[in-house]
């Protein structure tokens, strides 16, 4: 059996991705973090000098739970980040609230005054939210009372009304404190649930469809929109979902060691990592990226009437044939975002592998090994 190895090149267009670093501090209580050396402040940061206050907000993910202590949560390794790169004192208060689902984050951004009046006042900004509104669809569709006929109504209600209160609380937050003025980033929401979903067919009728099967669509769709919302009020987005579950979304989060006990809420290593991609989080784009490439055999010949499939983490797929000489022009991809590139051939071993387009034209080669 044969395989496609890849080769990269990335053709520059000068475009800047910007990159920033963040902070530190408690769980459910206020701390500061220590000035430090001056570094050279990431160029999107635009907050004043001087005492910074950062503000958490969202569910346990961002209140802590699964972390050994509160200095191995992800917001409290976020905010020394933010320290070292600023050089500043940053003042913590994180009001997340595990259990919250979206339409209580809105009410408590609508009618909690001292919660409103921390984010006026505050330079940094980070939320998440939707995994409890999800979550809560999922155990109804494996108790059986989802309703609907495929047994998913529960599901799409719950989509439903997380893209209404998602694109409530963004309009909430920009009105208190506008995004030219603050530090304003989010993140998805990742599934620590595949390897058992993967295993199970709670709904018989659903045309044989597995458990992960069935609910994967809708945390797709639910981060797809928060994806999109992203781009279009530039809030920087930290990639978890990629992170834990691959751009196929279904890597075990478990088996890799990210989860704690509890098999839901990230164990120390994960939080890490969460706070690494909050380092390097940016704000998602809609310019458009092309992929040039080509199939060659271990020789270096095209191969022609390849077909290469290219798909995204949120299950958007396209597809494309090479020509006589192996070649192939896909368009209408985006900058900024992760695809699995797949080749297939009737003579060749199928081969995939994960590409982020950082610009606007990329050349990949898919080579016979």
């Amino acid at each position: 059996m044969r395989s496609f190895s890849f080769r990269f090149w990335r053709l520059s267009f000068g475009l800047v991705l910007w990159i920033s670093f963040a902070a530190h501090g408690a769980v459910g209580q206020t701390d500061s973090g220590a000035s430090v050396r001056r570094l050279t402040p990431s160029s999107h940061d635009q907050v004043s000098l001087g005492s910074l206050n950062y503000v958490a907000m969202g569910d346990s993910i961002s209140f802590g739970i699964g972390a050994s202590s509160v200095p191995n949560t992800w917001v409290s390794l976020y905010r020394d980040f933010l320290a070292i790169d600023l050089s500043n004192t940053v003042t913590l208060s994180n009001r997340a609230i595990p259990g919250q689902t979206s339409a209580q984050f809105l009410n408590a951004l609508t009618n909690d005054s001292g919660l409103r009046s921390e984010v006026q006042n505050a330079e940094i900004i980070t939320f998440n939210i939707g995994g409890n509104d999800l979550l809560a669809a999922r155990a109804a569709y494996k108790a059986n009372v989802c309703g609907g006929v495929d047994g998913q109504d529960c599901l799409r209600t719950a989509l439903a009304q997380f893209r209404t209160n998602w694109d409530a609380i963004v309009v909430e937050i920009l009105a208190l404190r506008p995004k030219s003025n603050v530090v304003l980033k989010t993140l998805d929401v990742y599934n620590p649930l595949v390897n058992l979903d993967e295993n199970a067919d709670t709904v018989p009728n659903d045309g044989g469809l597995t458990d992960l099967e069935a609910f994967k669509p809708y945390l797709d769709a639910a981060n797809l929109h928060i994806r999109d919302s992203a781009a279009a009020h530039g809030i920087a987005l930290s990639r978890v979902y990629l992170k834990f579950n691959t751009v196929t979304g279904t890597r075990d989060a478990v088996a890799t060691g990210l989860i704690a006990s509890d098999n839901v809420h990230p164990n120390d290593f994960g939080h890490s990592q969460i706070a690494d991609e909050f380092s390097i989080s940016t704000i998602p784009t809609n310019i458009g990226a092309t992929l040039l490439g080509s199939v060659t055999d271990s020789n270096g010949n095209g191969v022609p009437r390849a077909v290469v499939v290219v798909r995204d983490i949120y299950g958007r797929q396209t597809s494309i044939s090479t020509n006589g000489f192996g070649r192939f022009r896909m368009i209408g991809l985006l900058v900024g975002e992760t695809y699995l590139v797949e080749a297939r051939s009737k003579e060749f071993a199928f081969a995939r592998a994960a590409i982020r387009l950082d610009q606007p034209l990329t050349a990949i080669t898919v080579s016979e090994n």
